[in-house]
């Protein structure tokens, strides 16, 4: 069923492919069309397997601590719904909470509810059970026996973000200008590290940033304006962190029709006031409270200022790969694009086969590089960059798709950094597998220690430490990140002061942690996590 809709979309858009490259379409012989419609078929089965395999590893119960947060957010509002009617204020008007539009939130609260709306016929009240326990970072305790099952709307949210993600490639393969250059487009967007990132899925970040590069993929392949900026309009208005790519889009759509059809100043007017609404619509909340609105946008814009130290930064966005404590706030433009090569294979094509695409990276990158001088340096921020540079390579004939995909491939260019995406989210499943089989072995161990101090980073998610039994002060993985690595450590909190130290955590951070806080030992062992003693 899927290679026949993608026969039939082809052939039903031929005639316009043809037309928008200015191919008359007798330049192609009976051969070549069979030809192409087989390369379709090759192209869209490879995005179709990409698909299916990270589908699957999406409904892994592993997670990131902001993915419990927004879950977390989601099923509370569902249940007020439920039980108090809350339409309007948590569906229709939910506040922008972390920054998100409305609008995602009300597509992550639809399906909470209809999820529990399942549970319920099931007589399964999972969902109260779970906003019975605390979301913090690092407390989420039943997750350690979740399953796709329980965690359900999450894994949705999952799945739509992917499937937006596909129909980028769709786009792709749709306008691509010969078999060679839609089978190297697929192939290199289905083989960066964004494909499997292993970050926080389940939220605005690839959602928005899929929406983004649709618009401008289908912008450069036709004529469309009005769809494609209300498309972007509506990226930007759940992520207001795509602003800059956005602008650089609306400056560069608005430029080609004034070229193109002079200048009229009501149809800029219009489409203006029509891109400002379908910003407004993802953000409903601000009708209800324009002041908490204003004020939350100035709150938010005090957390990106000038970084002090200017050339570090600049290094960090750039080249550098730095973990952070989550293990999804890292990676540069390098990293993502799976090396420089890419974006400057990209950028050069542009400039052979459209000079106006190649004007529009290079302003991107410009625009998002300035904001992403300011802190703090979220990795995810290139997403839209990265995946607009791979527009240029479905533009290219025959002999350059071939000469660019040699060149690439044979320099294995973003393979490393995608296995490392992969890895990521395997060693996250084997740390949840560690925290339940030794977790006796570790409160065993600790009882022997008897430390005034506990600092919890033994896995993302959990919390080992919080037997009632406890004599200890137990702190949770993000507040022993930040006391033992971005503040100094108290030093009146307890003399006998221990680390649960998980996989993860040693390979992002643990030799500057542990060379931070010297003379720390390792002092005992449970499976990968080690019992460290720290310096009081």
């Amino acid at each position: 069923m899927f290679f026949l809709f993608s026969k039939i979309f082809y052939l039903d858009s031929t005639s316009k492919l043809l037309q928008i490259h200015n191919f008359p379409s007798k330049a192609f012989p009976v051969e070549s069309r069979i030809s192409l419609i087989d390369g379709k078929y090759l192209a869209f089965g490879i995005l179709f397997i990409w698909y299916l395999l990270a589908a699957s590893m999406a409904t892994m119960p592993a997670y990131v601590p902001d993915e419990a947060w927004f879950f977390y957010e989601a099923l509370r509002s569902s249940k007020d719904v439920k039980d108090n009617g809350a339409w309007f204020s948590e569906l229709f008007f939910h506040h922008n909470n972390f920054g998100y539009g409305s609008f995602w939130w009300a597509i992550y609260i639809f399906l909470a509810l209809v999820w529990d709306g399942i549970l319920g016929f099931l007589s399964m009240p999972t969902t109260s059970i779970m906003l019975t326990i605390d979301p913090g970072f690092g407390k989420v305790m039943l997750w350690e026996n979740a399953s796709a099952f329980i965690v359900a709307p999450m894994v949705m949210m999952r799945i739509v973000s992917l499937s937006l993600l596909a129909c980028f490639g769709f786009v792709l393969i749709r306008n691509a200008r010969t078999v060679a250059s839609e089978l190297l487009a697929i192939i290199i967007l289905v083989t960066m590290p964004i494909a499997w990132w292993s970050g926080k899925i389940a939220s605005p970040e690839l959602f928005a940033t899929a929406l983004f590069s649709i618009a401008v993929a289908r912008w450069f392949h036709s004529s469309n304006i009005l769809s494609n900026l209300l498309i972007a309009s509506v990226a930007v208005g759940i992520k207001l962190t795509i602003a800059p790519v956005y602008i650089v889009f609306v400056c560069f759509v608005f430029f080609d029709a004034q070229k193109n059809h002079g200048f009229n100043c009501r149809f800029f007017f219009k489409l203006t006031g029509l891109c400002l609404l379908a910003i407004l619509f993802c953000n409903s909340w601000i009708f209800c409270d324009p002041k908490s609105g204003i004020e939350q946008l100035l709150q938010i814009s005090h957390s990106y200022r000038p970084h002090p130290d200017l050339k570090f930064q600049s290094d960090l966005i750039l080249w550098m790969k730095s973990e952070f404590w989550e293990g999804s706030n890292y990676g540069s433009l390098s990293y993502w694009a799976g090396s420089f090569i890419t974006l400057a294979a990209a950028f050069i094509i542009a400039c052979l086969e459209n000079k106006r695409l190649a004007a529009f990276l290079f302003a991107c990158a410009l625009a998002q590089y300035f904001f992403m001088m300011t802190q703090p340096p979220h990795g995810w921020y290139w997403f839209p960059v990265v995946l607009s540079a791979i527009i240029p390579f479905n533009q290219l004939g025959t002999k350059g798709a071939i000469i660019a995909g040699g060149v690439l491939l044979s320099l294995l260019y973003p393979f490393e950094n995608a296995k490392h995406e992969l890895s990521y989210k395997q060693m996250h499943l084997r740390e949840l597998d560690q925290v339940k089989i030794q977790r006796h072995c570790i409160m065993e161990k600790l009882a022997n220690i008897q430390p005034n101090v506990v600092y919890d980073m033994s896995a993302i998610g959990t919390f080992i430490s919080s037997a009632p039994q406890h004599n200890w002060r137990a702190f949770n993985y993000h507040d022993s990140f930040v006391a033992l690595i971005i503040s100094p450590k108290p030093t009146a909190i307890g003399k006998k002061q221990i680390l649960l130290l998980g996989e993860r955590t040693e390979i992002n951070f643990g030799l500057p942690l542990l060379h931070k806080q010297n003379p720390n030992k390792i002092i005992d062992q449970c499976g990968t996590i080690k019992i460290v003693n720290v310096e009081s």
